[in-house]
């Protein structure tokens, strides 16, 4: 199931089916993934960062080609507007800006989850995959809505609500 793409979506989107938590989710994701990948820049290891990047970007591309090299195309130019922040400011002021952004997009996700879902967000089930997951599902959610991989989507989707029943 690790490398089963249509899973490891319908994992993902079993938590997300209200349309405005979905809508908060493709804001914040993105915010929380740069967000957090200038903290890891602001260590003073970027290594840590690069490496992350790197165990990302192959499992995105083992999953589905085309689309893991569009992710991966996206951290890599996430680390160089970092890269370029980190020489036009202080790193306490990147830092401080990069964590604020992290705590209140976590923060509308959550709210998203409670208020719209009625249930709690899939980090609370399983640490790993949705951090892993959730940048990749906001690329594809946004590849869906413009008719990327329809059979993809349709199977994703009934995978996800009987996700949703059986855990109910």
């Amino acid at each position: 199931m690790l490398f089963d793409l249509s899973y490891q979506l319908a994992y993902y989107k079993a938590y997300h089916l209200h349309q405005k938590n979905v809508a908060i989710h493709l804001c914040c994701i993105p915010l929380i993934l740069a967000s957090a990948m200038t903290m890891l820049y602001a260590t003073g290891k970027p290594w840590i960062l690069y490496s992350l990047a790197t165990v990302y970007s192959g499992y995105y591309i083992i999953l589905h080609r085309k689309v893991g090299a569009m992710a991966s195309a996206f951290l890599v130019a996430i680390i160089i507007l970092i890269q370029k922040l980190n020489t036009l400011f202080p790193p306490t002021v990147i830092f401080r800006s990069a964590l604020t952004i992290h705590i209140l997009s976590w923060a509308a996700q959550f709210y998203g989850h409670f208020h719209f879902e009625k249930r709690s967000p899939a980090v609370l089930d399983n640490l790993v995959q949705p951090l892993v997951l959730a940048p990749y599902f906001v690329l594809f959610e946004l590849l869906f809505d413009a008719g990327y991989e329809r059979k993809l989507h349709d199977r994703m989707l009934a995978q996800a609500v009987q996700l949703r029943r059986d855990k109910q």
